[in-house]
């Protein structure tokens, strides 16, 4: 049977590890980062090699448009421009459709513009460890597929849409550090049975562990 809160409150054979007030989800996610574990060194030199080649995209576009091809750069721009706006919607939505894969309801999603912090959310409804994991990777795994996907195909194609697809799975993974930044939390903790569950009245989250 599935875990509610109430079983976890005021439960002697449980303790509150955290509390997490959305509000403060960046900055937390920035310490959690900042605490080095497999995973954020692994994400961290991912992020390098997507930095690397975001820049080289970004640089051999100007340098085509100045020597008047424009078609490169009419390609960056629209990469960042999707990437700042729809795959934001759809990285959020594969997360909503993680929880119903998972057999959750109420979902809900937020976020705060002026932080770039967006988040979806299952109210009162608690994960387990595992099922965190599948929840915070899902757009992570998703998109990269669907891009290398695209990548092949454009190579094979010879198609200019090459530009794009490489420069939005550069961009994506800049959008998954909150996503690991919590996953580094667990981490943290890997012999305790962990779980979570948000609280959409109090935004916030809260993490408890199995004595």
């Amino acid at each position: 049977m599935r875990l509610k809160p109430k079983d976890l409150i005021d439960n002697p054979e449980f303790e509150l590890l955290f509390r997490l007030e959305h509000e403060n989800m960046k900055e937390f996610v920035k310490e959690q980062l900042s605490r080095k574990s497999w995973i954020t060194k692994r994400y961290l030199w991912y992020q390098l090699s997507m930095l690397t080649l975001l820049t080289a995209l970004v640089t051999s576009g100007l340098i085509l448009w100045y020597v008047k091809s424009t078609l490169a750069i009419l390609f960056v721009m629209g990469a960042f421009c999707f990437s700042f706006t729809l795959l934001i919607f759809f990285h959020e939505m594969l997360h909503g459709l993680a929880f119903l894969l998972l057999g959750f309801k109420k979902i809900s999603f937020g976020g705060d513009i002026r932080k770039f912090v967006f988040y979806a959310q299952a109210d009162q409804q608690v994960l387990s460890r595992i099922e965190f994991y599948i929840l915070a990777l899902f757009p992570l795994v998703t998109i990269k597929i669907i891009t290398v996907v695209a990548i092949v195909i454009t190579i094979v194609t010879h198609s200019p849409w090459l530009w794009f697809w490489m420069i939005v799975m550069a961009l994506h993974s800049f959008f998954c550090a909150g996503d690991i930044g919590l996953i580094s939390f667990f981490k943290h903790y890997p012999d305790k049975e962990l779980f979570t569950f948000d609280s959409k009245t109090e935004k916030s989250s809260y993490f408890y562990n199995r004595k």
